[in-house]
């Protein structure tokens, strides 16, 4: 990275509606433009949730993320807010991803990422929880730990310091019962994916969620490292049951990996997984040589992979084998360049070989 030029980012930001077509639309128009675009918009309404991708240069980025907040905080009172995830305000979550090598990037992303959360304290009086690598309480690191309790304690969390927001009001009022709390940071790149199963039996999800995620009880045989999971049942899915899962880091724990795992502990069918957002390349591209019998490429050099972007064909084998179409959510064959990070990437012209 030259000293004249800025980091490429992606943010992932998650806002608490999901139904209400007018308000998702009003925050992704502000998301995008000025530098920064949107790639991608993923809806629930059982959730009521929707998860933007957006990328651009670091200032682009964090300026869109401003806007978008704006809106959301406008638009979305968390007292009348309901849906089957966990959340804890109206912006709920704010992960900003740096998408290139090199620890100077990493620190001018640091320094972007605080200065973000101190405008949007004082701009909109909300409060802010830092994680991952923005944290300045080491117990908060985890997204789990900052929404401790969901939107539904966040006023208990006032009366103690310790377990309270690390910027914007001290004390919980009306403004804030409104707004919720906001989480940010700087993190790794994370893939978001439910596996379906063959049950509408929500128990079970869970059961076998419990079983597979890195957190919990040691000595359990399925534990894979690098994952969260939790298991749910929601209406629009057919009433099938799901195994959520987040991977922290997939150069630790792959998707294909996880789908193995669940298919050899399960005792229903699981139908396939449902991809939240986007993913890197790498994602399909490993399910792919999977698929062929062959062995996984192996760990990347940053988040990007060009080189894996490049064989559709394999990717395309990569999504399948994942059963990606199972919901009709989304045809791999048609579609697989909308979910690809670097495809959608290079459409935009953020990559060689795009449009632009």
């Amino acid at each position: 990275m030259s000293d004249l030029v800025e980091p490429l980012v992606e943010a992932v930001p998650n806002f608490s509606e999901g139904r209400d077509r007018g308000v998702i639309d009003a925050i992704a128009a502000a998301l995008d433009g000025r530098g920064a675009r949107v790639l991608h918009v993923d809806s629930n309404a059982d959730a009521n949730r929707t998860v933007v991708t957006l990328a651009g240069p670091l200032s682009a980025v964090t300026d869109a993320l401003h806007r978008g907040v704006g809106v959301a905080l406008s638009q979305i009172d968390m007292r009348e807010q309901a849906g089957a995830h966990i959340r804890i305000g109206a912006a709920d979550v704010l992960p900003i991803v740096l998408l290139e090598p090199g620890e100077r990037a990493e620190r001018v992303c640091l320094a972007a990422v605080d200065a973000l959360a101190a405008r949007l304290a004082e701009d909109f009086d909300l409060p802010i929880f830092l994680y991952e690598a923005s944290v300045r309480r080491p117990s908060f690191r985890s997204l789990p730990r900052c929404r401790r309790g969901g939107y539904e304690a966040l006023s208990r969390r006032f009366e103690d310091a310790a377990d309270g927001p690390d910027l914007g009001p001290a004390r919980y009022s009306q403004e804030v019962s409104r707004s919720g709390a906001t989480v940010l940071g700087l993190r790794p790149v994370l893939v978001a994916m439910n596996f379906t199963l063959d049950s509408a039996d929500a128990a079970l999800a869970s059961e076998i969620a419990v079983a597979i995620r890195t957190n919990g009880a040691s000595g359990r045989p399925h534990r894979l490292p690098s994952l969260r999971a939790v298991g749910w049942r929601m209406a629009g899915y057919g009433g099938k049951a799901q195994v959520s899962v987040n991977l922290l880091s997939i150069d630790e724990c792959a998707a294909h990996e996880v789908l193995k795992t669940l298919r050899s502990i399960s005792p229903v069918s699981v139908l396939g997984a449902e991809l939240i957002g986007l993913a890197p390349a790498r994602v399909f591209r490993d399910a792919g040589l999977v698929a062929r019998g062959e062995q996984p490429a192996g760990r990347d050099d940053g988040v990007l992979s060009p080189a894996a972007a490049s064989d559709v064909a394999l990717l395309l084998e990569g999504a399948e084998y994942l059963g990606l179409g199972h919901l009709d959510a989304w045809r791999p064959r048609e579609e697989l360049s909308a979910r690809v990070l670097e495809l959608c990437l290079r459409s935009v012209g953020m990559l060689p070989g795009g449009s632009g």
